[in-house]
């Protein structure tokens, strides 16, 4: 197998003849797409369930040109960040399937619960002291206040062509 390289190669400094001028180009390569199975993890920012990650070491690797991913990706629409994020059942239903026992899952489940509610019992009253800071920090640069205030009110106006 040949070692990795990067996908941009620099081609041999080209010249063009029209303009005299030498010019540097570049083209694209293969890509290689590495495939990374889901696990069980641990980040609290899940809202119920067990949370997914992806293991450390991939189980397989794919290399296409840059060409044939283009024209795959085509078919696929773009997804939202919304799209992207799974429903705890759905997530614990998967990782039933991969081989993960219930207690496991349970287990998991309650560990990230109990660090999400520690990291919410810290951060009481910080914030507010933070915005405080911030508050501060910015009165300098605040414009100073007039005797008489300007309000301005938006005006509608309408035409007609013809």
């Amino acid at each position: 197998m040949t070692p990795p390289q990067s996908i941009l190669k620099d081609t041999n400094n080209s010249y063009d003849v029209a303009t005299g001028h030498s010019f540097n180009a570049v083209c694209w390569g293969d890509l290689t797409i590495y495939e990374f199975p889901n696990i069980l993890g641990d980040n609290p920012a899940v809202q119920e369930g067990a949370p997914l990650t992806i293991a450390w070491k991939h189980s397989d690797i794919s290399v296409v040109t840059v060409d044939h991913h283009e024209f795959m990706r085509q078919s696929k629409p773009c997804r939202r960040r919304k799209d992207l994020v799974l429903p705890g059942g759905v997530r614990d239903t998967f990782l039933l399937g991969e081989g993960y026992r219930l207690d496991e899952l349970l287990k998991t489940a309650e560990e990230v619960r109990r660090i999400r509610d520690s990291r919410r019992s810290n951060m009481k009253g910080k914030w507010d002291k933070f915005l405080s800071v911030i508050d501060g920090a910015a009165a300098p640069f605040r414009a100073k206040e007039t005797k008489k205030k300007i309000v301005l009110k938006p005006r509608i106006v309408a035409s007609k062509a013809g």
